[in-house]
């Protein structure tokens, strides 16, 4: 069996060289980054439940974070119902409003024939 084996340039294995140095590099700084934002989010998250215990701890009924989580997302999921609900209402209400024909029209045909 014939050994294979590999052959670069000198200056191919300091190009290599050099873009190993950049990636580790690179990896450091990610990893740095990495870490100021796990503190962050530990910082947050403490702060939140400071918050949490002073507007709910001295009451009987006590709302621990996960209630408090689905209670935001509810409240945020309800928000955005509402905005759609506008933006579909705001485009008629236009219509109507640069011909008001229309509604006259639209109130007589929902009242049916009168007799």
């Amino acid at each position: 069996m014939r050994d294979l084996t590999l052959s670069i340039t000198v200056s191919e294995e300091v190009r290599l060289q050099e873009l190993i140095a950049q990636k580790e590099a690179q990896n450091r700084l990610l990893q740095a980054e990495n870490e100021r934002q796990s503190q962050e989010i530990k910082l947050l998250k403490e702060k939140i439940d400071l918050l949490i215990r002073r507007v709910f701890g001295s009451k009987s009924e006590k709302l621990d974070a996960a209630q408090l989580e689905l209670l935001l997302k509810d409240l945020d999921l309800g928000k955005a119902v509402a905005s759609a609900e506008k933006a579909e209402a705001i485009p008629n209400l236009e219509a109507l409003s640069q011909s008001p024909e229309l509604l006259i029209r639209s109130s007589a045909e929902s009242a049916g024939p009168r007799t």
